[in-house]
């Protein structure tokens, strides 16, 4: 591991997930499939357990998170949910299956998706930030996109970013 706390913090949420590490309820014991984690044991690095927990997502959370990765460390709800063309709950649904396993995290603290899901709440849920857990993750998120997907979402990215500087300086006038 080098001393990278986060490989043995996803190496673990991987054998979790997969049940190669188990609760036994009947011994009230932690145990382990060998088979199992001799397969896992093949996972030579930070990136394959990460690239392994991403595959387990749903593939509108995955598409979420590789867009988002396009912005960097942190990101918008606004601006991604324009990128993004989606029902605003759809994205909220996305987020908080990303927020669940461990990808990304509300930049403001804890975040009650259901209350958020509510029309009257908005106002308050365009304003919202997220960011993700550790620039590992955002990194390998962004390298799982093809290179010609990775330009088509920067682009789009910064002519969204042109038409809300625009919109700003209009509003000022």
């Amino acid at each position: 591991t080098q001393g990278n706390a986060l490989f043995v913090h996803e190496a673990f949420r991987t054998f979790i997930k997969e049940k190669t590490f188990y609760f036994n309820l009947q011994t009230a014991s932690w145990e382990y499939d060998a088979d199992k984690l001799q397969q896992s044991i093949g996972h030579t690095g930070l990136f394959s357990f990460i690239e392994s927990r991403m595959n387990m997502l749903s593939n509108d959370a995955l598409n979420t998170l590789q867009i988002a990765s396009c912005f960097g460390h942190k990101f918008d709800f606004y601006l991604i949910a324009k990128l993004v063309k989606i029902p605003y709950y759809e994205l909220l649904s996305n987020l908080e299956e990303l927020t669940s396993n461990g990808f990304i995290v509300t930049a403001e603290g804890k975040f009650d998706f259901t209350w958020m899901a509510l029309p009257e709440n908005s106002q308050q849920l365009k304003s919202m930030k997220f960011q993700f857990v550790h620039d590992r993750l955002q990194q390998s998120a962004y390298e799982s996109l093809p290179c010609d997907n990775r330009q088509n979402i920067h682009f789009a990215i910064s002519q969204l970013l042109q038409q809300e500087d625009l919109f700003e300086n209009q509003l000022q006038e």
